[in-house]
């Protein structure tokens, strides 16, 4: 298995690859705490060809000990130029959502 130095939409850079590439920058879009949630971004991301890192953070010392899964986070990092036009296509989706739901939904009544 080979170590990943990170991952970018579906290009993966290996180690001994670093210098080859020149490294966007990418900036923290959004943090969650399910990877699901992330991945529902990412999916939105894909559908519109912007690229992307995701990033898993955790503690660096766990108190416990236990090595609690909830003490994840999962960074979705974008490029600083793409952060307004994915703020309009999230609205635009949450919009068309939004549109779906029949009049007598319970939200509603």
């Amino acid at each position: 298995m080979f170590e990943i130095l990170y991952r970018c939409g579906d290009i993966i850079i290996l180690p001994h690859q670093k210098n080859l590439y020149m490294e966007p920058e990418f900036l923290t879009y959004q943090k969650f705490d399910d990877v699901a949630l992330a991945n529902e971004l990412i999916e939105v991301l894909k559908k519109h060809h912007i690229k992307y890192l995701m990033e898993e953070e955790s503690l660096t010392f766990d108190p416990s000990y236990a090595f609690n899964p909830l003490s994840k986070d999962f960074a979705v990092k974008i490029r600083g130029e793409d952060f307004e036009h994915v703020r309009q296509l999230l609205q635009d989706d949450e919009s068309e959502d939004i549109n779906k739901i029949g009049s007598d939904y319970g939200i509603y009544v």
